[in-house]
């Protein structure tokens, strides 16, 4: 794309995408206000900023414009032009897509929209991805965008054996992954799943043959951890090489420590010099 080139001979470092996702309190939106700043949060059907806006939880770098429609994110994302755009949530960007595809393709006919799924499954995943298009816009000119996502439970099927159940971004995707949610994870360039951290202890008794335990205990400690890596119970994406779980520690300036810690070092050194340390 030829009117990139000026800026990229300026700055090579391309921003972050990706999807921060997990459970409702798990630090989502704590985690992606930490990204370097100014952070703009567009909040789509969603508290978050305003709840820790109340505890004095918002760092000082960061706005937040609460969006009303499709049309105004897309001219929203335009205006950033440094730092951090944190799409808050992925399931409220969903919902103005719809609106913006049933208006715009289906004349609001809801019934027309929502047979065979055909307005979610077929006009708005392509919305989506013309809207990702001008987010991949934003990372080559060294702009993070982060979307924050909610958790939801699927079962996948396995050729190899039985399915399993698996925790994914909570978004529509027809049974062929032709919806939004394959939309977002093939553009993300990390999928990020936060979760408690849960202790299995075994052994209070013993069968006397075999050695074996008879009963185990799982304790759920209040620890948070992120994952970085797919496994067969949550879907996630690592693309360099980063450790599989990362710590979040006691509050949300230690999770972005240590995940910082864990991010690619060339990112890392630019990240230290555009601060001036």
């Amino acid at each position: 794309m030829n009117y990139l080139v000026p800026f990229l001979e300026e700055n090579n470092m391309r921003g972050l995408s990706g999807v921060i996702y997990g459970r409702e309190g798990m630090g989502k939106t704590s985690l992606g206000l930490r990204f370097p700043g100014p952070v703009h949060c567009k909040s789509i059907l969603e508290s978050g900023y305003d709840d820790l806006e109340m505890v004095g939880g918002v760092p000082e770098n960061s706005t937040n414009v609460r969006i009303k429609t499709f049309e105004q994110l897309v001219d929203e994302t335009k205006k950033v032009q440094s730092g951090t755009l944190l799409i808050d949530s992925s399931k409220g960007l969903q919902s103005k897509i719809f609106d913006y595809v049933c208006q715009t393709y289906y004349k609001n006919d809801r019934v027309a929209f929502n047979s065979y799924s055909a307005g979610a499954r077929r006009e708005s995943p392509a919305v989506l991805q013309d809207y990702l298009d001008l987010c991949s816009y934003k990372t080559d000119q060294g702009i993070n965008v982060i979307f924050i996502g909610h958790v939801g439970t699927i079962s996948l099927p396995n050729t190899m054996g039985p399915d399993y159940l698996c925790h994914v971004i909570n978004l529509d995707d027809g049974e062929k992954g032709l919806g939004m949610r394959t939309t977002l994870t093939a553009w993300a360039g990390f999928i990020f799943f936060l979760n408690l951290s849960v202790d299995i202890t075994r052994v209070t008794e013993a069968d006397r043959s075999t050695r074996l335990a008879m009963e185990g205990k799982a304790k759920e400690f209040s620890e948070r951890i992120l994952y970085t890596t797919s496994s067969t119970a949550h879907q996630a994406k690592n693309r360099w090489n980063m450790p599989p779980v990362i710590p979040m520690g006691k509050n949300p300036e230690e999770a972005w420590n240590n995940l910082f810690k864990a991010l690619p070092e060339g990112y890392r050194k630019e990240v230290t010099k555009s601060a001036g340390v």
